[in-house]
């Protein structure tokens, strides 16, 4: 009977019958088929149906809804009005009436203020706070008399309260209309916290094990991963950059699509790279040297989103004459002329 390789649980085969893709659906479809666990080949059989009923009602909605990535997608299919109110891409306006305050994207792309509060400066500007940092507002550097608070999406009686709680006297101040029809230059400020580390973690775990068998899977090397995407813990195996992963790509040239490699790093420890739209790169430790493992690493590939298309992705030390470079070092690059693919 075929075992999970998360929970390590054997079970019949009719509790491997649920799909489960590498990238989550949410991300696009790719031809000829995404890559998945619990295909058709019953020797791919490693995700059992609780499981995969736990990530998607977990690590996969919190991805799409929460994460930066998760956005971008929305918006390329036009639904910005499915933005959760409490994401994690805040957007925080710039400039006019409405400068510095948190807002949220509405049906049309219209913005709306979330909840927040305002205190006013001793210069006369206000800085505006979301709920999770009501507690951490320090109430000596604004001013507590006259018109100098704000809220937004509260009553009267919840705005009291969190003043009170801060040790500020409450007092009403006019009521301010949220924007309409305008056009409003926002910035973005973007938390990556452990659910979306711990959704990009399940993907690449899911890509390492399409390639390699159960039994070196369910080994205890790889029990930390486990712990860390199936539990509520907070473990030290993401680390987040802004870095290209293909060797020929830089911070204002890259390819619109998705990326997932895995490999041994310098030091042996096997390592997971998972790029979303190509927007920031995770690299994911998968498990620690020594590994007295005969796995499978050194495979890559490119979720080409403008083809739908899955090409895979190289790694030499090699000259490639279509682009005439040498590589001094093994880097990873697409064997194959995608530069339509590139966003300038």
């Amino acid at each position: 009977m075929p075992i999970c390789v998360y929970c390590k649980c054997e079970k019949p085969f009719p509790c491997f019958s649920n799909r489960e893709h590498v990238i989550p659906k949410a991300f696009g479809l790719f031809c000829p088929e995404n890559i998945i666990l619990n295909g058709t080949d019953e020797k791919n059989k490693k995700v059992c149906n609780a499981c995969n009923a736990f990530f998607g009602g977990n690590h996969d909605r919190w991805l799409a809804r929460n994460s930066y990535e998760g956005y971008i997608q929305r918006n390329r299919h036009l639904k910005p009005s499915q933005l959760d109110k409490y994401g994690k891409v805040i957007l925080k306006s710039d400039e006019g009436e409405f400068k510095g305050h948190y807002l949220e994207i509405c049906k049309d792309n219209c913005v709306k203020p979330v909840r927040q509060i305002g205190l006013k400066k001793k210069d006369g500007d206000f800085d505006f706070f979301l709920p999770e940092n009501f507690e951490s507002i320090e109430k000596e550097k604004y001013q507590t008399e006259g018109e100098c608070l704000l809220y937004f999406e509260m009553s009267d009686e919840e705005a009291k309260g969190v003043f009170n709680k801060i040790g500020i006297r409450f007092n009403k101040v006019k009521d301010i209309p949220p924007p309409d029809n305008q056009e409003i230059h926002v910035s973005m400020e973007i938390k990556i916290d452990k659910f979306i580390k711990k959704s990009i973690t399940k993907i690449a775990f899911n890509y390492f094990s399409y390639f390699n068998k159960v039994d070196n899977l369910i080994s205890q090397e790889f029990d930390k991963i486990r712990e860390f995407i199936l539990k509520d813990e907070d473990m030290d195996l993401v680390k987040v950059s802004q870095e290209p992963v293909l060797f020929d790509e830089s911070l204002s040239r890259k390819r619109l699509g998705h990326i997932i490699s895995v490999d041994k790093d310098s030091d042996g420890n096997i390592v997971s790279y998972v790029s979303l739209f190509n927007v920031f790169k995770y690299t994911v430790l998968l498990a620690k040297m020594p590994i007295n493992l005969r796995v499978k690493t050194g495979m890559g590939h490119f979720f080409s989103l403008e083809r739908k298309t899955i090409l895979e992705i190289k790694k030499s030390s090699l000259i490639i004459p279509r682009f005439k470079i040498i590589i001094p070092i093994r880097k990873l690059w697409i064997p194959e002329n995608i530069d339509s693919d590139i966003l300038n």
